[in-house]
């Protein structure tokens, strides 16, 4: 569908695929294959290839989908959706005898996905919907179809022969959109982004570098939006464009004292045609690195700096679609997102292990809004009746991240790998409706992970066992009152519950061949209660309709057991 007659799609639902980008690893030839117990096949391909003096390129493609979905919890959606997934990129690489390198390259995706009730039609319940028909009971369903094109060009030339400095120009552009249905609701979005940047580095000495230079960027939205629930319509779904640029300036400075110390700072200025009040504005962000290291044994790294970028509220936030909800506030503007985030952390090796590898990280990161793009599914309702959802501007209020993580890696016999890790985050927001912050909604609380590794000799033979614990999320004050089918409460004090998952992986390589299995989510933990306010009618079928119905509200796996086999094979270079 062309960026132009987007507002005129509105009867189309139909189409397939997409996809996820793959590594080539700088290999002539990788092609892997897998399918999976849910019927999930996925195939991949890449590619890195010296074609001509000072020449390459490489080419990654690749697709995935599953023939047939399931419903083990019975409750009449599907756990997962049908999906179909293609995507493909081919970048070029030149670099002359004098220096001087060329990049660029294109891609595609295109992503496509039903869910839901089996049998939804969007075109005919979007039909129902306008025509205020409640005597016909269709199934609801969403309709989500992702597209991209887009591609890119850096050039590099030195003004000295040892490197040491030179001028680089980078162009890039990317088209995307998106075309989704679900239920009664009608989103159509393009998307068109366009920039280049310009920059001189200098290395004066050892020392002492600096780099400076020039940047701009476009963006243009175009948005068509029709939502239609039993009591309300929102939206005209026609087109409606939006533009964005911005300019800017930009240096930095890095001074180095050997292996010891590494200090970097750098300051740009950007002037936005849009901000809060519609205006032009200039803003500063600046950024500081520093990175000590003593001797082998410790590296202390700390940074921090501003962070500017428009958020796309309906874009951006699709869950909101899959509710009976009436939207409610400004979910039009494209805020002017601001953070500053800052923090650090220290690696200390430890001698111990069969290798050197054997070090201990601890880490601190906070992030804080400045201003942000709030989507509250809990102003304005009570527990009992969960209706609207609000969009609005941060605008003074408090939102902020605490982040801790640790990680500790060894080889405790040869060829014999133990890493964990864990990380706790503290994200609060202080919402409309709240004098003080509360915990964000579904975001987890804490996560740690424990990864085992085994080779045989050659790596003949490889193992691998991930096991994990997701720790709690407060749930939205809607949700709090959910039993489970004893009458027990699903989310005790309004939390989630703490749940493991374990993933195990086996290879055996032959050659140039590898064969493997493996098992995702072995402990078979799945989310109870996906769909909210979801009722079965007289005639026994499950109807979307009430305002109170949600389907977005996903914090845990939804699919239990998963088992996967699948062959790679690898061209290796002579």
């Amino acid at each position: 569908m062309s960026y132009t007659d987007i507002s005129a799609q509105g009867t189309v639902c139909g189409g397939d695929g997409g996809g996820y980008p793959v590594s080539s690893d700088g290999k002539p030839l990788s092609l892997d294959a897998s399918i999976r117990t849910d019927t999930e096949l996925d195939f991949s391909v890449a590619s890195s290839l010296d074609v001509g003096k000072g020449w390459n390129t490489s080419l990654l493609g690749g697709f995935s989908g599953n023939f047939r979905t399931f419903d083990f919890n019975g409750d009449g959606y599907m756990d997962a959706p049908d999906m179909l997934r293609f995507n493909l990129s081919n970048g070029w690489t030149f670099r002359a005898s004098d220096g001087v390198q060329v990049r660029f390259g294109a891609g595609a995706m295109q992503d496509t996905e039903r869910g839901g009730q089996q049998g939804y039609d969007c075109n005919a319940y979007m039909d129902m919907m306008r025509d205020r028909d409640w005597n016909q009971q269709l199934p609801w369903g969403s309709y989500t179809r992702d597209r991209s094109v887009g591609g890119y060009v850096e050039t590099s030339v030195p003004l000295a022969s040892d490197g040491a400095g030179g001028f680089t120009v980078m162009a890039d552009y990317t088209y995307y959109d998106r075309d989704s249905w679900a239920g009664g609701t009608e989103y159509l979005s393009g998307h068109h982004s366009a920039g280049m940047d310009i920059m001189y580095r200098n290395d004066i000495s050892e020392r002492h570098s600096f780099a400076a230079g020039l940047s701009g960027a476009y963006d243009s939205y175009e948005e068509s939006f029709l939502r239609l629930l039993t009591t309300v319509t929102q939206g005209a779904g026609e087109a409606v464009a939006t533009d964005y640029a911005s300019a800017g300036i930009f240096g930095k400075y890095t001074f180095r004292y050997g292996k010891k110390l590494v200090a970097s700072g750098s300051v740009r200025g950007d002037w936005y045609s849009r901000t809060g009040d519609s205006r032009p504005h200039f803003r500063v962000s600046p950024e500081l690195e520093v990175r000590y290291s003593p001797n082998e044994m410790f590296v202390l790294h700390l940074g921090g700096g501003r962070k500017l970028g428009y958020e796309v509220p309906l874009m951006d936030n699709p869950g909101v679609f899959f509710t009976g909800k009436t939207f409610m506030g400004d979910w039009s503007s494209h805020i002017l997102e601001d953070a500053w985030t800052y923090g650090g952390d220290m690696t200390v090796s430890l001698p111990f292990g069969a290798s050197s590898d054997t070090y201990l990280k601890i880490g601190y990161y906070r992030t804080r809004f400045m201003q942000q793009s709030v989507v509250d599914y809990e102003y304005g309702n009570s527990v009992a009746n969960a209706t609207q959802i609000w969009f609005y501007a941060l605008d003074g209020k408090r939102s902020y991240s605490d982040t801790f993580r640790i990680v500790f890696n060894v080889l405790p016999l040869e060829r014999f790998s133990v890493k964990a890790a864990f990380r706790y985050t503290n994200a609060m927001i202080e919402m409309k409706g709240y004098e003080y912050p509360v915990e964000k909604p579904l975001t987890s609380r804490f996560r740690g992970v424990l990864d085992l590794k085994y080779a045989t000799r050659m790596d003949k033979w490889t193992f691998g066992v991930t096991a994990s614990v997701n720790g709690p999320s407060r749930v939205y004050s809607f949700m709090e009152d959910d039993v489970d089918e004893d009458g027990s409460l699903i989310y005790r004090n309004g939390q989630t519950p703490v749940y493991p998952m374990l993933d195990c992986r086996i290879t055996r390589r032959l050659g140039m061949v590898e064969l493997y299995v493996g098992g995702e989510n072995l402990t078979g933990f799945r989310q109870k209660h996906v769909i909210l306010g979801s009722v079965k009618d007289d005639s026994g079928v499950v109807s979307a309709r009430q305002p109170s119905f949600d389907a977005s509200a996903v914090w845990g796996p939804l699919m239990g057991v998963k088992i996967y086999a699948g062959v790679r094979f690898s061209l290796q270079e002579r």
